[in-house]
């Protein structure tokens, strides 16, 4: 059985990655091994270890626990909840988040890197242990969420493979972000059985949702502030494959058209890299780089962010901020799957400044807000329980 999980991730994974470098015609994904050989056989036997002990200890520790989360990313959501339903299961930040809340927490930090072994090294081994070890921790006695908020990569594909069978568990993919028409890169929430949408349009990219098992819950988030709008522009990074992508590369080129308009223009220009992007190299290219989590941002003021294919675009126009989409020369930058306050040409930037004041001119810029997050995520969570 879990031979066959095992592959089932392997081939998916491969898939995933082939999708993300089918962009780039010069970006490739590198199969060079993360660790040399001695330090694979000392962490198989360590771990092999570990997990006799635990086996024995703490099977069964989250029997009774309702909602478990693959990390603690929907802070908002867990916190809304009654702390002895919820667990959650990861690394050290997310340790660090569930001491301070006082909630249940189970260490996973082993399963990247026996899944890397596997995949670098052929050894399924110490990955396969790592999975029964999971089972044996959830031990499924009573009906269960479990929460992703992604099952495409390492992690999430291995939850979601290893319970999406079981008719105890609802694997659930809170979706993070939205999806980009012309991506050749496999969504989030395929291999899950229920599926929370930020927007309803994203039932079209994952094959047979329907109104039985998906749900749109909006922004997994809330921002209770209520801020003025200031004069700050957000230059929102793509991320990209890296420094040696021409789509990156150009996208930062734009940016800079941008930021020189701005100068004298009375408006505070940063940029606002994407999390997979060398924050370093970021700072070479502008002098005033943001990494403020976003809910900070967006409870600070209101702003406006400018872009080409980015959530955040989305989520910072639901809030009240201003949102403007850069229509580029490249064909190769997807295009979103919503609307934005403003569109420019590429060719069109050295209006930017005009056609913002004239929007903001003409237009209320306040604040605005959804229901609550914990209401919105109980209603979809009754919704995928019939």
């Amino acid at each position: 059985m879990k031979k066959d999980i095992v592959k089932i991730v392997l081939k998916s994974y491969k898939e995933y990655l082939k999708g993300l470098y089918s962009s780039s015609k010069v970006s490739t994904f590198k199969e060079n091994a993360k660790m040399p050989i001695y330090s694979v056989y000392i962490f198989e036997l360590f771990f092999n270890i570990y997990a006799f002990f635990q086996g024995f200890l703490f099977k069964g520790s989250i029997r009774k626990k309702k909602y478990i989360f693959v990390n603690s990313r929907f802070e908002d959501i867990i916190c809304n909840l009654n702390k002895e339903d919820v667990v959650v299961m990861g690394g050290g930040k997310d340790l660090l988040f569930c001491v301070k809340n006082k909630i249940k927490f189970v260490w996973i930090g082993y399963l990247v890197k026996a899944f890397n072994i596997y995949y670098y090294y052929g050894r399924d081994g110490v990955y396969i242990k790592a999975l029964t070890l999971i089972e044996k921790k959830v031990t499924i006695s009573d009906h269960k969420s479990l929460l992703l908020w992604e099952d495409t990569l390492k992690v999430g594909l291995s939850f979601a493979n290893l319970f999406n069978k079981n008719k105890l568990v609802d694997v659930i993919c809170i979706q993070h972000g939205l999806f980009f028409l012309g991506s050749k890169v496999r969504p989030a929430g395929i291999n899950s059985n229920y599926n929370f949408f930020i927007k309803d349009s994203q039932k079209k990219f994952i094959n047979n949702s329907n109104s039985r098992n998906s749900c749109v819950i909006g922004l997994p988030y809330d921002i209770t502030e209520r801020p003025l709008f200031n004069k700050n522009i957000y230059l929102v990074g793509i991320g990209g494959l890296g420094t040696d992508d021409p789509i990156y590369l150009y996208s930062l080129w734009v940016y800079s058209k941008i930021y020189g308009e701005f100068i004298g223009s009375g408006y505070k220009v940063f940029y606002r890299p994407h999390p997979t992007e060398n924050v370093n190299f970021c700072k070479f290219c502008f002098p005033d780089i943001n990494i403020v989590p976003k809910k900070d941002l967006f409870t600070s003021s209101l702003s406006v962010y400018i872009g080409f294919n980015s959530t955040l675009l989305y989520e910072a126009m639901c809030f009240g901020n201003i949102s403007i989409r850069i229509n580029p020369v490249e064909d190769s930058i997807n295009i979103n799957d919503f609307n934005t306050n403003l569109t420019i040409d590429e060719k069109d930037i050295k209006h930017i400044v005009n056609k913002l004041n004239k929007y903001i001119k003409n237009n209320d810029i306040t604040y605005s807000y959804e229901e609550n997050i914990g209401n919105r995520f109980v209603k979809c969570i009754n919704l995928c329980r019939g």
